[in-house]
């Protein structure tokens, strides 16, 4: 459902709507969002403004293919919880660096419910296959609120963008469930624990269903332990299955060796993440048009990300920085022996600290691999930079050399690990 009013100087929409972020290469974003949007302009500025509640957060997993598997992939939150509602239509799916299209005779399916991805006969999964998926979801913990504000200025052939976005988690809104006085305590003391901190779920009970043996909880009937247990879903890293037993749901542990035969598994424990404060600046400045052929374009964005807002532990690594950049060059047609040629040169840049987390894709897709970064998805930081040399013209007919170099200093945070 949106409202929206239009005049010649902007709009004003509430209700659901998409926002998005510029074509910077720094604040590249897209959210569903509930709320209110404002747009004002002229042909030389705009203003855009946006304060609403979120429908889910961005996530984005990596996995490694297995043979002759098809599916399912199982998403996840970003504490390896499998309890997630998945936002329909927001997800970006690639496989091997090929961005793929939704749909039985396309790329893939995906099952919103149960946050699970099927690829195609189109696309046969081997165990090189790299999978990699954008998406967005909501794990019931916590109200999200998104505010941005960004505004832009152009004068001739110069332009001027400057933006500020921020994801903050509500403290006293729980959905799923109200925190007491002990995880509000253990979230304190955790400092930035990306995959949350782990609440036991047993409860001794003299009445219960499960008893302790061994170091696992095995059933023992109605009334007939003394542990009152409740599961969670977790995915491939849990210990316990789920069957129907007269008519009710137990749980029955697994043993390792037999675990793997198992798409979903359960633990005895609940994993609470903390509450997050992401805020992002993104500056842009563009002088000059490519097609002239003489252009630059810089721009500069920050974040700082507090990955837990109960705790001021380990807040020293919350801020952190990236660049990108841009210088084209043409000459003007030049006669040599007859022929008109152009000469032309391309110089451009990007890198971030190991701190630094842009609000959408910043990293190419197969960065990871390319770089052989085995796995590591964040806290590290890196650069490139490339020249390209041209000569156009009849007979040279656009000859063209590219020198290239890049450079990646591993330095990987314990903080954001």
């Amino acid at each position: 459902v949106r409202l929206g009013i239009r005049s010649p100087w902007g709009s004003i929409q509430a209700g659901d709507f998409v926002l998005r972020g510029t074509d910077s290469p720094l604040n590249r974003f897209e959210r569903k969002l509930e709320g209110m949007e404002v747009r004002l302009g002229a042909d030389d500025w705009h203003v855009q403004g946006a304060l609403a509640g979120s429908k889910g957060q961005y996530r984005r997993q990596i996995f490694q293919g297995v043979d002759g598997r098809q599916g399912p992939y199982a998403l996840t939150t970003d504490t390896g919880s499998r309890l997630l509602l998945i936002l329909a239509g927001a997800e970006a799916v690639w496989l091997d660096g090929d961005r793929l299209e939704r749909g039985h005779n396309l790329g893939y399916v995906i099952d919103y419910n149960t946050g699970e991805i099927n690829f195609t006969t189109r696309h046969t999964i081997r165990n090189d296959s790299r999978i990699v998926v954008e998406f967005q979801y909501s794990d019931l913990m916590y109200d999200r609120r998104t505010q941005f504000m960004g505004a832009d200025y152009s004068r001739g052939s110069a332009n001027l963008a400057v933006s500020a976005f921020s994801e903050i988690d509500n403290l006293e809104s729980n959905l799923e469930f109200s925190l007491g006085t002990i995880e509000r305590g253990l979230l304190t003391n955790a400092g930035d624990m990306p995959d949350g901190i782990v609440v036991s779920t047993a409860v001794q009970d003299s009445a219960g269903d499960y008893a302790l043996d061994d170091g696992h909880y095995d059933w023992y009937g109605a009334g007939g332990g003394d542990y009152n247990v409740s599961f969670f879903n977790v995915g491939a890293t849990g210990e316990y299955r789920r069957q129907i037993v007269d008519n009710r749901i137990i749980y029955q542990w697994v043993t390792p060796g037999e675990r793997q035969n198992y798409n979903a598994l359960y633990a005895p424990f609940r994993r609470i993440a903390a509450p997050q404060r992401k805020d992002y600046l993104a500056l842009s400045l563009g002088i000059g048009a490519v097609e002239t052929g003489r252009s630059m374009r810089v721009d500069w964005g920050g974040s700082r990300i507090d990955l837990n807002r109960y705790s001021r532990l380990g807040d020293d690594d919350n801020l952190g920085q990236a660049y990108a950049a841009r210088f084209d060059w043409r000459s003007n047609p030049v006669s040599l022996a007859g022929q008109e040629l152009t000469v032309g040169a391309a110089l451009n840049g990007q890198g971030k600290d190991a701190a630094y987390q842009a609000p959408g894709r910043f990293d190419a897709v197969e960065l990871e691999r390319e770089w052989d970064l085995d796995g590591i998805t964040m806290g590290y930081g890196w650069q490139t930079a490339g020249l390209t040399a041209r000569i156009t013209g009849e007979p040279v007919d656009r000859k063209s050399t590219r020198l290239n170099s890049s450079h990646i200093p591993l330095s990987r945070m314990p903080s954001s690990a």
